[in-house]
C-alpha cells in the first residue's frame, strides 16, 4: 500500500493533457509521482540515521544528486525559464522517487527490484497500446494517409506530450526491462508485452526506434541464449509490415523510401553542424538546461551530447560523463554468484548502452514518461547492485560457517 501513489502514477504516466489546455502539458500520473516524491523526502529526512548507502555504491547515488543540480542551475540561464523549470521539476521528482527507493532497501532489495522492473514493463505496455488504440482511432477518423504522414507533434499519430520518435524512444527502457523481469523472476506472457511495444515501434516507423529496439532483441536472443526472440521479433515486422502495405501500397511505398532517403540523413547533419558552429561561437554561454528549442526556433539537436553542450557546456557534459561511469562501474563490479546475476548484470549493462545510442539520435530526454521511466531503471540497476551484493554475502557467511563446521568435525 505504501507504494499505491507510485504504482498509480506510473500506470498513469503514459496520458496527458494536451497542448490546447492552456497550460504545459502535464501527464496524468505527475501529480501521483510527485506527492510519493514528497513522502519519499520526509521519510528520508526521517531515518537519516538509520538508512544508509554503502560506500561502493555512494560515488553513483552522489554523481546523480550532482547531475540533477546542474540542470536546476542550468535552468536560470535559458530564455524561457518557466518551461525548463517545469521538466527540471519533473527530474527532480525521479531522482527523489529513486533515492527513496534506493535508500529504503537495505533489509529486502530484491523484492523491491521486482517491483519497480514489474511497474516499468506494465507501464510500458499500457503505453503501447494507448498509442496503438490512438493511431487506430485517428486512421478511422482522418484515413491512414493523413495518419501515417503526420508524425510529428500535434499531428495525427502523436499523442498530446511527443513525436512517435519520442514515444518509441520512451517505449526503449520498458522493452529492456521485460528481459530483466524474465531472466530474474521469470515473467509470464513476456511473448504478448513483446510484441505490443514491437507494434508500437513499427506503427512509429522512427528509424532510430527500428534499430534500437532490434538491437535490444539481438542482445536478449544472445543473453538467453534463444534464437527465437530474434525470429519472433524479425516475424512480428514483418506481418506489420505485410498488414501495412496491404491495406495502404502507396503510403507504405512513400514512408519506407524518405525514411531511408539520403536527403532524410543528410537534414540531420546538417543540423548537427549548425548546432556545433553555433556553440563553438559561444563556448562561456550556455543557453541553459531545455534551452534549445526556444534558440532554434523549434529544431532540436537529435544528439545528447551536442544538446548537453549547447544546454550546459563542458561543465554538464563532465556531470554526464561522472554519473554514466560511475554507474557503469558500479554495476559491472556487482557480484555474480548465480547466472540470474550474471545475466541481470549484462542486460543492465548492454541494455543501458543501447538507450544511451538511442539519445545519440533523439531528444527524448524531455518528455516526462521517459524521465520518469529513467529514473525507475536507474533505481532498478542500484538495487540490483544492491541484492547481488546481499546475495554474495550471504553466500559468504554460509561458506565461512560450512567450513568451520568441517574443521571442528576434524578437531
Amino acid at each position: 500500500m505504501k507504494d499505491l501513489l507510485l504504482v498509480v502514477g506510473a500506470l498513469l504516466l503514459p496520458f496527458s493533457t494536451g497542448v490546447d489546455s492552456g497550460f504545459y502539458v502535464m501527464s496524468f500520473g505527475l501529480p501521483f509521482l510527485a506527492l510519493y516524491a514528497v513522502f519519499g523526502a520526509i521519510l528520508i529526512i526521517m531515518h537519516l540515521s538509520g538508512w544508509q548507502i554503502s560506500v561502493s555504491l555512494l560515488p553513483t547515488v552522489l554523481s546523480a544528486f550532482v547531475l540533477v543540480a546542474a540542470i536546476i542551475l542550468f535552468t536560470g540561464f535559458s530564455p524561457s525559464v518557466y518551461q525548463s523549470a517545469y521538466r527540471a521539476a519533473v527530474n527532480i521528482t525521479g531522482f527523489l522517487i529513486a533515492l527513496y527507493l534506493i535508500m529504503r532497501a537495505d533489509i529486502h532489495p530484491e523484492k523491491l527490484l521486482k517491483k519497480i522492473l514489474q511497474i516499468l514493463v506494465y507501464s510500458g505496455s499500457i503505453l503501447a497500446i494507448y498509442f496503438i488504440l490512438n493511431t487506430l482511432l485517428a486512421v478511422q477518423l482522418y484515413g491512414i494517409e493523413k495518419v501515417m504522414l503526420e508524425r510529428f507533434t500535434g499531428g495525427a499519430m502523436s499523442l498530446p506530450w511527443g513525436a512517435t520518435n519520442v514515444i518509441t524512444a520512451a517505449l526503449l527502457l520498458p522493452h529492456i526491462t521485460v528481459y530483466l523481469l524474465k531472466a530474474r523472476y521469470g515473467l509470464r506472457y513476456a511473448s504478448i508485452y513483446i510484441c505490443l511495444i514491437l507494434l508500437a515501434v513499427f506503427i512509429t516507423m522512427s528509424r532510430t526506434g527500428l534499430f534500437t529496439h532490434l538491437l535490444i532483441l539481438v542482445i536478449a536472443s544472445f543473453a538467453f541464449r534463444q534464437g527465437r526472440l530474434i525470429v519472433l521479433g524479425l516475424s512480428a515486422f514483418i506481418v506489420f509490415g505485410y498488414i501495412f502495405y496491404s491495406i495502404s501500397p502507396d503510403t507504405f511505398d512513400y514512408l519506407f523510401k524518405t525514411r531511408i532517403s539520403i536527403e532524410r540523413v543528410n537534414s540531420r547533419f546538417d543540423i548537427w553542424q549548425d548546432h556545433w558552429m553555433f556553440w563553438l561561437g559561444n563556448l562561456m554561454r550556455p543557453i541553459g538546461y531545455y534551452g534549445s528549442l526556444t534558440t532554434f526556433d523549434g529544431v532540436s539537436s537529435h544528439n545528447f551530447i551536442l544538446t548537453l553542450l549547447l544546454e550546459q557546456g563542458v561543465l554538464g557534459l563532465i556531470f554526464v560523463g561522472m554519473f554514466l561511469s560511475s554507474t557503469y562501474i558500479v554495476v559491472s563490479k556487482s557480484p555474480c554468484i548465480s547466472k540470474r546475476d550474471l545475466l541481470s548484470r549484462r542486460l543492465f549493462l548492454q541494455g543501458g548502452i543501447v538507450a544511451f545510442l538511442g539519445l545519440m539520435l533523439e531528444d527524448a530526454n524531455y518528455t516526462q514518461p521517459y524521465i520518469i521511466y529513467f529514473w525507475l531503471f536507474y533505481a532498478s540497476a542500484v538495487l540490483f547492485c544492491k541484492a547481488s551484493r546481499r546475495e554474495d554475502k550471504y553466500a559468504s557467511n554460509v561458506y565461512s560457517s560450512r567450513m568451520g563446521s568441517q574443521y571442528s568435525h576434524q578437531i
